[in-house]
């Protein structure tokens, strides 16, 4: 595009994300991810969406969690859609804790708790076996 002269936009670069992060490409999703910020673009909730899905399902939780906390500083905190799939990520892996920590987040910044959060979470703590946790 660029040697066309068209520049791309953030439409541009989301759609290019979402297909790296479908053909599992995320590690290369991320360094898009990261020119895209240097261009100054700063892609918002919508471009973070296909990388967070990327990174969680292909297990690069350190990752997604740069990618979360970057968002966190810059004041992008990310919507429902975005908080349910690295929950979703956190809770696959087993990583109950860190889910709690987020879902108190989510609490914290009044974001609309959804049903899918909290099959999410009734999912992975019968999973390993927690369902005490559930009362609480």
């Amino acid at each position: 595009m660029i040697k066309y002269g068209v520049s791309p936009n953030i439409a541009t670069f989301n759609s290019i994300l979402d297909a790296q992060c479908k053909e599992g490409r995320t590690v290369e999703a991320l360094y898009l991810a990261e020119a895209v910020i240097e261009k100054g673009l700063f892609p918002g909730v919508i471009a973070n969406c296909p990388l967070r899905n990327g990174l969680g399902h292909s297990s690069k939780l350190e990752e997604a969690k740069g990618l979360f906390d970057y968002m966190l500083t810059a004041n992008m905190f990310p919507n429902i859609v975005t908080l349910n799939i690295v929950l979703n990520a956190l809770c696959s892996e087993g990583l109950m804790e860190k889910a709690q920590q987020l879902f108190g987040l989510m609490i914290e910044h009044r974001k609309e708790i959804n049903t899918i959060t909290y099959n999410t979470l009734i999912k992975g703590f019968c999973r390993l076996g927690q369902k005490t946790c559930l009362i609480r």
